[in-house]
């Protein structure tokens, strides 16, 4: 009964807080360049093949059609709330078991979780959120599956966990990565153990199936694998830090290139915030992975949930690592590993009312830094991909370019570029219109950018390409993840360049094109 109230507690706070602070903010900008693909499906009534992500569209076709709400509105709802928070306390009452179990610890994990990630992907409908919905599942069912004596039970579990992998293959590319590494890592941990400290060489012949499964299964139909993720891992080989390199800018700036002053950077008390907040998850990380390694290398017997937990560790780093090389820092399955931790530390801490509350005292700083972030970030950092108004300040100008671009003129050979988050939205707007060949938005490069702000065209190699620029947007990412400060700071710039050619404004939107 005390799992149900709290989850009762943390959804009323969750929605409570989501209400007043979020709604209705976009929680990647990324969401609407998928939504447009839910409409070409919904409109279509099938799936393109190269649709990597297809159960995903299904699923939110499903959804808009049986709710009557407009897909654009999909990205603002907090869809997975109700399925992170109720899986998330099932998983974190599985790994302490009945020691020491502490709703007061759980509640805090909760609060620190939900108020960082009220407005992230987790509890939106964003392929990688529902991913994570089925992730934690997956960390929950493993955790049943090494309890559980009975053979039937095992069997029950066995196709729960396939089912799992299948949907994450057309659900989500990262989580599916994560599920792997994470199966994997279970099973090797497990084996480590046994053998070690019990004689068993042998690895469990279920689990090794399951794990098996999940890689052949993976490798053999994930299509973004050879599509998208290994050629990228290639290109990005030549700079396998690039993804610090993205966060670390996003701290400091250290003015080493041309483009440094343009680059986002958090304003100095988010900044310092962020440092903190970070420091303490990834401490509560380093702090139950050595705590798990000191258990494993005294022999003292590993618990079920400890072994999920080394395992959901891993599947964290390794998506962090990978992620780096492609060029983005994703912290997120570490932030979570954290909160993880912090139970787990809370739970083995029964004999010392000292680590206790430590333990309490952090999480109650983690709480204090996400208000303060929250407070500082609501005003400034949402502006944009906050709308109350469907996010007409982009779309009247988008439908006004559908309208007027020459989509039947052979001699004009010009792309539409724009921001991530801008494009998504004109996207959309195509979707609806069927128009997606010729102008379909692309996203800036380097080159655009040199444009833009450095009135250097040098590398553009096409004279009819068309920009379009969000003033409204606090930051926006251009290609490959690079985050720039807003364009309202340099409105000057680009109108006193004179290789652009100024096509439309209404204000937030301008649209130009480079001079013939």
């Amino acid at each position: 009964m005390r799992i149900t109230y709290v989850s009762i507690i943390v959804l009323c706070v969750f929605l409570s807080f989501f209400n007043l602070f979020y709604y209705p903010v976009v929680s990647d900008n990324f969401d609407f360049w998928h939504v447009g693909k839910a409409i070409s499906v919904g409109m279509s009534g099938h799936i393109e093949p190269d649709y990597q992500n297809a159960g995903y569209y299904v699923f939110g076709v499903m959804i808009a059609e049986l709710a009557s709400l407009p897909y654009e509105a999909l990205p603002t709802l907090p869809l997975q709330a109700v399925a992170v928070i109720i899986v998330s306390i099932a998983l974190l009452r599985g790994v302490v078991g009945r020691r020491s179990y502490s709703a007061l610890a759980l509640i805090l994990a909760m609060l620190v979780f939900v108020s960082k990630y009220g407005n992230k992907s987790y509890f939106m409908y964003y392929c990688h959120g529902l991913g994570f919905v089925l992730a934690i599942t997956l960390c929950l069912t493993l955790l049943l599956y090494l309890k559980s004596l009975a053979l039937e039970k095992r069997q029950a579990l066995s196709i729960l966990i396939i089912l799992i992998v299948f949907s994450l293959n057309y659900i989500s590319y990262k989580l599916v990565f994560f599920s792997v590494v994470l199966v994997v890592g279970v099973l090797v941990v497990d084996w480590l153990y046994n053998f070690r400290w019990r004689g068993e060489s042998r690895f469990r012949p279920g689990l090794t199936k399951l794990a098996l499964f999940s890689i052949v299964f993976t490798f053999a139909f994930n299509q973004i694998l050879y599509q998208g993720f290994i050629p990228r891992l290639q290109e990005a080989s030549e700079s396998p830090f690039s993804g610090l390199d993205k966060l670390i800018l996003s701290f400091y700036n250290p003015n080493a290139t041309p483009f440094d002053a343009y680059y986002f950077t958090y304003p100095a008390g988010v900044r310092n915030a962020l440092t903190v907040w970070l420091a303490l998850l990834l401490l509560s990380v380093l702090v139950t992975t050595l705590y798990l390694a000191y258990k494993f290398y005294r022999g003292e017997e590993l618990s079920n949930g400890e072994k999920v937990t080394f395992g959901f560790i891993l599947a964290g780093i390794s998506v962090f690592g990978i992620y780096n090389l492609l060029g983005l820092s994703v912290f997120e399955y570490l932030v979570y590993s954290g909160l993880i931790g912090y139970l787990l530390l809370y739970s083995i801490a029964r004999g010392s009312t000292m680590h206790r509350h430590l333990v309490v005292a952090s999480l109650l700083v983690l709480l204090a830094l996400n208000g303060y972030i929250t407070m500082m970030s609501y005003e400034d950092q949402y502006r944009g991909i906050r709308d109350y108004n469907s996010f007409g300040y982009v779309t009247v100008p988008a439908d006004w370019y559908v309208e007027k671009a020459p989509y039947d003129d052979p001699s004009v050979e010009g792309s539409l570029y724009t921001d991530v988050f801008t494009g998504g939205l004109i996207a959309a707007g195509m979707k609806k219109t069927e128009l997606v060949d010729r102008y379909y938005p692309r996203t800036f490069s380097e080159d655009q950018m040199a444009l833009l702000l450095l009135h250097d065209d040098e590398g553009l190699k096409n004279p009819d390409d068309v920009f379009i620029i969000n003033y409204r947007l606090t930051y926006f990412s251009a290609e490959s993840w690079v985050t720039f400060n807003s364009w309202s700071n340099y409105r000057s710039t680009l109108d006193e360049n004179p290789l652009l050619n100024k096509i439309y404004s209404s204000g937030d939107i301008g649209c130009v094109s480079r001079y013939a």
